[in-house]
């Protein structure tokens, strides 16, 4: 049987492996956490600036902020151009 002031001192270093492993995982949590806001904020800054510059628009949107959703589509053999909504229906856009 081993005495008892070296199970003690073993207790004591498992402890505070313990302890600086709880800190350790505390700190890669919040790290994770500043990441994932920063790439949350990122995302949001990147759609702004998309809309205030009406950037990717087509002649079927109002500005950056309202876009209408519908893709233009071209026939260049006969010119006549469509407005499909993505589901693979087309409807022929007649501009007057």
């Amino acid at each position: 049987m081993l005495p008892r002031i070296f199970l003690e001192e073993i207790m004591k270093q498992k402890s505070e492996e313990y302890t600086r492993g709880k800190e350790w995982m505390k700190g890669a949590i919040y790290s994770i956490n500043d990441y994932v806001l920063f790439f949350i904020v990122s995302i949001l800054l990147f759609k702004l600036v998309l809309g205030y510059f009406d950037i990717g628009l087509d002649s079927t949107d109002k500005d950056g902020f309202n876009r209408s959703g519908l893709h233009l589509y071209t026939d260049y053999k006969t010119g006549i151009e469509y407005l499909g909504d993505g589901n693979g229906a087309l409807i022929e856009r007649k501009t007057h």
